[in-house]
């Protein structure tokens, strides 16, 4: 995915081959849908993810970063098994949920696993054949060693794009050492690219993370790495799930009214969030509403009812009307629970959608968020029912 010296046609066709296998690839929801856009913007686009440097990827939790890179390992692995060459590897190192850098798992391309299990047992831990990394290995460690054998073991010249799943920055702590790990690698993997573009190939390392607090160390790193910012699948992909799944049936047998409202209704909430649609099809629409979206807002409020008083619900309606706009104390927060997140300051590998739920700068990672709010404040209370943020919704 590495980008060196612009696309060429044949590059062009490569990708529109490693698409082409994409949708192949099932998921918890059966066939994987779109994401043309940002793929062909991971592997084509200047400047986004570029040999010899770090490119965050940020985006609201559940808008299926993780998916959409699991996605592209089938693919490129579906290439390598049909023998084309696609001069593209993936390797894709996951760290453990709710742990900043110890690692989970790890992949590869057969051409790159040996390299890959001898950075692991380096580290004192031991890859298995379905990548399952046993011990404790640290993430940043492990990739900095498999870049520097890369560079310096791996024959072949390949656009080599390293992914790290599940990068840690939801609290002071794990920010400031994602903070220091990109200042840190920034500058090694500059050498190490160096050294490798000999073989006429590349390296890049992407960073993903859905923790909306990242927003604050851009200006630190900015100048070191790369920002890239991943939306919610398109109105058009949403509803292609949505059929495939069924889930408009679902929702209109529950709340009693039709398809297309159902369908609708369905956009207002969820907004494309694959995550969000996944849980309201297992656990049905109210329910989601309340165990997923009411009791996290209510505990919102709550903590800013001591900053605000009384003038929270106007301040409140004042973030619903225009999130660019609300008060900096209550944006701080939305972004620290991933409720809101920061939209201006990264290229964007998405198309955005015009909506009321998002603005010029911020965004409400699901418009279920958006429309919860204005139930709140219209009611002055953080007492509501799903059925008022259903009412609100469609409206």
């Amino acid at each position: 995915m590495a980008v060196k010296e612009g696309i060429r046609r044949e590059d062009r066709d490569i990708v529109d081959e490693i698409i082409s296998r994409m949708h192949s690839y099932e998921t918890s929801l059966g066939r994987f849908v779109d994401r043309e856009e940002e793929v062909k913007n991971i592997a084509a686009g200047e400047n986004i993810v570029e040999g010899g440097r770090i490119t965050v990827l940020y985006g609201p939790k559940g808008c299926g970063k993780s998916t959409l890179f699991s996605a592209l390992r089938y693919s490129l692995a579906e290439l390598e098994r049909e023998g084309f060459e696609s001069g593209y590897e993936l390797v894709y190192v996951s760290a453990k949920p709710r742990v900043s850098w110890d690692v989970s798992s790890a992949y590869s391309s057969t051409d790159l696993w040996g390299l890959l299990a001898e950075a692991v047992s380096s580290l004192g831990g031991s890859l298995d054949q379905s990548g399952v990394v046993k011990g404790l290995v640290d993430a940043a460690k492990l990739i900095a060693i498999l870049i520097d054998r890369i560079a310096r073991k791996f024959e072949k010249g390949k656009n080599i794009l390293i992914v790290l799943d599940e990068a840690r920055a939801s609290g002071r702590e794990s920010l400031g050492a994602f903070r220091d790990w990109l200042e840190v690698s920034a500058n090694e993997i500059v050498e190490d690219n160096r050294v490798y573009s000999r073989r006429r190939g590349s390296i890049a390392v992407i960073a993903l993370t859905s923790d909306a607090l990242v927003e604050e160390i851009m200006d630190e790193v900015n100048d070191k790495v790369n920002w890239a910012f991943m939306w919610n699948l398109s109105r058009i992909a949403s509803e292609e799930l949505v059929n495939q799944i069924g889930l408009h049936y679902r929702v209109a047998r529950e709340l009693g009214i039709g398809y297309e409202e159902s369908g609708e209704l369905l956009w207002r909430l969820a907004g494309g969030n694959p995550r969000a649609l996944e849980r309201i099809w297992k656990r049905g629409l109210k329910r989601w509403l309340e165990g997923r979206v009411l009791t996290r807002l209510s505990k919102f409020v709550e903590k800013m009812q001591k900053t605000f008083g009384e003038r929270l619900w106007e301040e409140l309606w004042s973030a619903a009307s225009n999130i660019d706009d609300a008060d900096i104390d209550l944006k701080t927060v939305m972004l620290k629970r991933n409720i809101a997140i920061y939209i201006a300051a990264a290229d964007k590998i998405s198309e955005i959608p015009s909506e009321p739920w998002i603005g010029r700068e911020y965004a409400f990672q699901i418009p279920a968020y958006y429309h919860a709010l204005k139930a709140m404040a219209r009611k002055r209370s953080r007492r509501i029912s799903p059925e008022d943020v259903v009412r609100e919704a469609m409206a």
